[in-house]
């Protein structure tokens, strides 16, 4: 099992450079702020009841309502791409795998929550805790140049 700890610039940009080379240049953008600084990043969900759309199986799926933090345990083996957790992305990798029936939404972490970003990783990172922002066609404007 390998975990990985990213409190510090330093170790995350190290950890960013031995993931997938496609997205690098994304996951840097959105990961490498200064120290205090809060991050965003996007998850897609169900546009009918903005929920996961992989959380059909679970008891009691997290309905992703703006203004809301949500705090759960996250997977922080490196080695899995896909695992438990709030799985978030760029910008660019939710736009390449959401369908027709999903929307964007952009949610706000510390660096201290990142939980992992997987070895595999094509944009794709688990956090334990974030705040809903709100959909990304309301916010763009109001985000621009933090992602």
């Amino acid at each position: 099992m390998r975990n990985a700890n990213y409190n510090s610039i330093r170790t995350l940009k190290n950890h960013i450079n031995r993931t997938m080379p496609c997205c690098r240049a994304d996951l840097e953008n959105l990961l490498l702020k200064e120290d205090g600084e809060k991050l965003i990043a996007f998850k897609y969900v169900c546009s009918s009841n903005r929920r996961s759309p992989y959380s059909f199986y679970k008891a009691d799926p997290i309905y992703y309502e703006d203004g809301e933090t949500f705090s759960i345990k996250a997977d922080t083996n490196t080695e899995r791409d896909c695992s438990y957790g709030i799985n978030v992305a760029t910008l660019g990798w939710c736009l390449e795998n959401k369908s027709s029936n999903h929307a964007i939404i952009v949610v706000e972490f510390d660096r201290k929550d990142i939980a992992c970003i997987s070895h595999y990783s094509t944009g794709k990172f688990r956090i334990h805790k974030c705040k809903v922002l709100g959909l990304l066609s309301k916010l763009r404007k109001e985000i621009k140049g933090r992602y």
